[in-house]
């Protein structure tokens, strides 16, 4: 009997875990069933009255297309290999046109306001550099470093020059994280603007924390602030903390 090879047989394996490798990279957190994308974020303020109202709608390969709220506010995005294009208007009627340049991962790495932004070779990010402005010039660049732990983002240490900032710490569920949006993920407590929040589901700013947020804290001396979740009859986050959800099909 002629024995078999096993080299071809290797070599495909080897393949095809490299495809799914990245693909699980590249895919980032878009739902896969439509009627699972969120279309609206709505806030309410303390006394548990709607404030605001956040409309998101997208393009065929699930990526953001456009996010508005009131009045004028209204943000279009415009995608090619390389390059992020957020046009914007915000409630005043004022104007303003951001770059993102993209790495070979589809991540982003630099922005039209000087902001760069450093991945680790698991592609999280670890350094995120941010403007700093004083009476409205740019002065410097913020240095924000992560640190992460079992896949989750567990700190974040903000330093202005040779200011030494917060220091921003996080704990999790033991559940995986459901994204919505930007609005749950520790990554905003740095990358704050709506319109880069927007951004983050799709894995442009790197892999997101594997587990979903239960607590955040400003410092050793500020207590620490819950996170928490209500569910609608499918499992989906329905209402997160001061935000409901409302998702295309609802």
């Amino acid at each position: 009997m002629r024995s078999m090879s096993l080299k071809p047989l290797l070599t495909a394996l080897v393949c095809c875990m490299i495809i799914i490798s990245c693909s699980k990279d590249k895919s980032g957190a878009i739902p896969e069933n439509k009627c699972d994308y969120i279309k609206g974020m709505v806030s309410f303020n303390y006394l548990g009255e709607p404030a605001d109202w956040t409309n998101i709608t997208y393009d065929n390969e699930g990526r953001v297309a456009t996010v508005s709220g009131g009045g004028s506010d209204l943000c279009i995005y415009k995608y090619t290999k390389t390059t992020i294009e957020a046009r914007s208007t915000d409630i005043n009627g004022e104007k303003n046109t951001t770059i993102y340049n993209l790495d070979k991962q589809g991540r982003i790495v630099k922005a039209s306001d000087n902001s760069e932004f450093r991945y680790n070779n698991e592609g999280y990010l670890v350094v995120y550099k941010s403007p700093v402005t004083n009476n409205g010039e740019q002065v410097g660049l913020a240095n924000n470093t992560f640190t992460y732990e079992n896949g989750n983002l567990v700190k974040i240490h903000v330093q202005n020059g040779t200011v030494d900032g917060s220091k921003i710490t996080f704990t999790y569920y033991d559940k995986p994280v459901q994204e919505l949006m930007g609005y749950n993920s520790p990554l905003m407590m740095v990358i704050g603007l709506r319109n880069e929040r927007m951004l983050i589901q799709a894995g442009f700013f790197g892999k997101t924390s594997r587990n979903l947020m239960k607590t955040y804290r400003y410092d050793d001396e500020y207590p620490r602030d819950d996170v928490k979740y209500e569910y609608d009859s499918k499992g989906r986050i329905s209402m997160m903390t001061n935000y409901k959800v409302v998702y295309n099909c609802d």
